[in-house]
């Protein structure tokens, strides 16, 4: 039986893949591109009245030093507020597909056709725009992840294939989406209960569990790195996804995790050389192109490196029967 895919080997062939298939780079460079000359939909209003709200609910005999600490709060919720984008969580909800411009982008001044803006000031609106911005940016992601998908196969699908799995994945990415959140709720709820019980007599002993808390969430989340290209590289349902992404992290432990932390810091990494580049239009223009053949390489390494292991751990268990 021949060696699994190795780490460096699936890196090599996530680049390789992206290369020979460089339409992949479409979705992600319009998301960009369209974030960043798009109109832009502020809700400064609303973080107004949050403001208000928490000033009004503060303590009347709060001490000096936590006065100060709420109003550094506001100044830092109001500052957020000014550079939110709602049209961005589109973005951010779409998952593993990468995107460059966030909350803060590069200014698009050389189109000469400056952005226009619009501010929402009902909490009704802005909770129905933020909903289906959720729904748009699962949607784009998963139209882009299931594009990179078939890289791995190698195949060509039909438009009415490709749109029955991509219908078929956006059910269990959204699924794994309540699932990881309840997931999570479960695993904090009874570290934050106990740090807020023993916090009452000594602060460090809080802060330890609240740590241990979200190093036991941490845990769970690598167990779960590789559901999402086992959603779209196999067609997997929620249960199936769990189980397949936990089997192929139990079985390939260290490269699993080897290659997870690579991704990670690469990622990381060339993050912070991007931000180099956006002092300029046409630099931040590169620094996109360049994000989305970075990060579509890395994704396409985690499908490869999941696709290779679990049909090796398949024939593996068909030899032991």
């Amino acid at each position: 039986m021949e060696k699994p895919l190795g780490v460096i080997d699936a890196l090599y062939g996530g680049f390789a893949l992206v290369f020979s298939r460089p339409w992949v780079l479409l979705i992600p460079i319009a998301v960009d591109l369209f974030l960043w000359m798009g109109p832009r939909v502020t809700a400064v209003p609303i973080f107004q009245q949050i403001i208000t709200w928490v000033g009004t609910s503060q303590p009347s005999n709060a001490s000096p030093e936590m006065l100060q600490a709420f109003d550094a709060a506001k100044s830092a919720w109001l500052a957020a507020g000014n550079k939110f984008n709602v049209i961005s969580v589109t973005a951010l909800v779409a998952i593993g597909m990468p995107t460059l411009m966030g909350l803060e982008v590069p200014s698009a001044s050389f189109l000469q056709a400056p952005s226009t803006g619009l501010a929402i000031v009902d909490n009704t609106t802005f909770a129905g725009i933020v909903a289906l911005m959720v729904v748009m940016g699962i949607l784009v992601g998963c139209l882009y992840l299931q594009t990179l998908a078939g890289g791995v196969h190698r195949e060509e699908n039909s438009a009415g294939t490709f749109a029955t799995r991509t219908f078929k994945s956006y059910v269990s990415v959204g699924a794994l989406i309540i699932a990881g959140c309840i997931i999570g709720f479960l695993i904090m709820l009874p570290f934050l209960l106990s740090a807020a019980l023993v916090g009452i007599f000594d602060q460090n002993i809080a802060s330890f569990l609240f740590l241990l808390g979200l190093m036991l969430l941490m845990w769970a989340a690598l167990y779960l790195s590789f559901a999402v290209p086992a959603i779209f590289v196999s067609g997997a349902n929620l249960w199936q996804a769990i189980v397949s992404s936990v089997t192929v992290f139990r079985y390939n432990f260290w490269s699993a995790l080897g290659l997870v932390c690579l991704i990670y810091l690469i990622d990381v990494g060339f993050q912070i050389i991007w931000q180099s580049f956006e002092a300029t239009a046409w630099g931040a223009l590169g620094a996109d192109v360049a994000n989305a053949f970075l990060g579509s390489s890395l994704i396409a390494a985690m499908m490869l490196f999941y696709h290779d292991r679990i049909t090796w751990l398949n024939r593996i268990r068909e030899q032991i029967r």
